[in-house]
């Protein structure tokens, strides 16, 4: 798995693909692409994919803003993954995002 960190500084307009760097969240074992990043440093979930915020002694799915472990399902593939434990804490945040978009939005702790 390869997370970018949030605090890398941006890359300078005309470099890669948009003028600035993307971050994209990769869980191998469960989906070959999770989540990209977006101008306010938080991860947008694909739609071939569902992220859960759990309580880690419950496994209870937490409400949006409080920090658990979080857990994703592949909506679409060959794989039956229910919930892998990705060993991240995470939040999931309302949306829209700060950056606009709407969707299933995460901030990686």
């Amino acid at each position: 798995m390869w997370l970018g960190h949030r605090d890398t500084p941006p890359v300078p307009t005309g470099a890669g693909f948009s003028g600035w760097e993307r971050r994209w969240l990769a869980v191998p074992e469960a989906s070959s692409f999770v989540a990209r990043s977006c101008a306010a440093s938080c991860y947008h979930v694909d739609e071939g994919v569902e992220a859960e915020v759990v309580d880690v002694e419950s496994g209870t799915v937490l409400p949006a803003g409080r920090q658990g472990l979080l857990a994703l399902t592949p909506l679409d593939g060959d794989t039956a993954l229910l919930r892998y434990a990705t060993g991240l804490a995470a939040r999931m945040l309302p949306t829209p995002c700060d950056c606009g978009e709407v969707g299933t939005v995460v901030e990686i702790a």
